[in-house]
């Protein structure tokens, strides 16, 4: 029995989510530069979900009016050698793998972006196969590179001088963890 390659969060249509992968290369934005692997933003139109889930409360009679659009993040991970492939049998790919563990830490309420979807081997517009996570777009106060490697941040504010933008809260948060080292 063959293992299924993909996995779609139910408040998510699948169809809507392939159409977006296939058009990957085309379209989206790059939310960082691209290089090992390739992370892009999306909007797509979720109105087809909301009328189900409105459907649903209307039988409950608890109808909301909620917005159509919504930003995703979609990573495309770095296709595979044949070595690689053979242990990712074993321990599933890095797409699988960060849908589960985002699953997980929302379990334990860390917060984290929403998982929608990951898709392995999936077979784009010029025939190559790539693996892909998808995840709601989730606007932060700070990310791990200034917690874990804070020389970068100050190297960041002296070449950026007065155009370096950071919050007061993620200040004051940084100073804790390095006081904390």
């Amino acid at each position: 029995m063959e293992e299924k390659n993909y996995e779609v969060n139910k408040k998510y249509d699948e169809k809507i989510l392939i159409n977006v992968l296939k058009n990957f290369d085309k379209s989206g934005e790059y939310v960082v530069e691209p290089g090992r692997n390739e992370i892009k933003k999306f909007e797509i139109d979720i109105k087809n979900n909301l009328e189900k889930e409105n459907s649903k409360k209307e039988k409950h009679n608890k109808s909301e009016n909620l917005e159509t659009k919504k930003m995703i993040n979609i990573k495309k991970f770095k296709q595979k050698d044949f070595i690689t492939n053979f242990f990712y049998r074993f321990k599933g790919s890095k797409a699988k793998r960060s849908y589960e563990y985002a699953k997980k830490l929302l379990e334990y309420k860390i917060k984290t972006p929403e998982p929608i979807a990951y898709f392995d081997d999936f077979v784009n517009e010029n025939n190559k196969k790539n693996s892909y996570y998808i995840s709601e777009e989730l606007k932060y106060d700070f990310t791990c590179r200034e917690v874990f490697w804070p020389e970068d941040i100050e190297r960041d504010k002296v070449e950026q001088g007065e155009n370096y933008k950071i919050s007061e809260e993620t200040e004051r948060m940084l100073a804790k963890v390095e006081k904390n080292r």
